[in-house]
């Protein structure tokens, strides 16, 4: 499987092969320390490439804090189709959210996407405190 989407957002829902997406593509969030963020959807899309149909798969999604701990994990069990067509490229959508997540420090956090326990891909989360965030728009300018 290859990963076609992974991103993070303020809202997703899938259907009908459309992924709908509300503030996607957070890579940063600021606050005061510690920082709570309601919810945050993930939305892993991938494509099958030479996986056997009907073969069976776990996918997790896992954060961890800048010092490489394990905050929270959402984890799907899913099933290739047994009948597909070969010319057409199959893709699974898993979407999932966390809320009420509490960040106890700044610095970078972040999102892995793991397949059969192998990780397949990762999205760092930047969080800064309200000082750092206007320092780095500043710097920007």
């Amino acid at each position: 499987m290859k990963v076609r989407a992974f991103l993070i957002a303020d809202a997703v829902t899938t259907a009908q092969g459309k992924s709908y997406v509300h503030g996607g593509g957070i890579t940063q969030i600021a606050g005061e320390f510690p920082v709570t963020q309601p919810i945050l959807y993930v939305l892993l899309r991938l494509e099958r490439e030479d996986e056997r149909l009907g073969s069976d798969h776990g996918v997790a999604i896992r954060l961890f804090t800048p010092t490489g701990e394990q905050m929270v994990e959402l984890t799907a069990n899913y099933r290739l189709p047994g009948e597909a067509d070969e010319d057409y490229p199959l893709t699974t959508d898993f979407v999932g959210h966390f809320e009420g997540l509490t960040f106890e420090t700044p610095g970078t956090y972040r999102f892995a996407a793991f397949l059969d326990e192998a990780e397949i891909d990762t999205i760092p989360l930047l969080l800064l405190t309200e000082d750092q965030q206007q320092n780095w728009r500043t710097d920007r300018r």
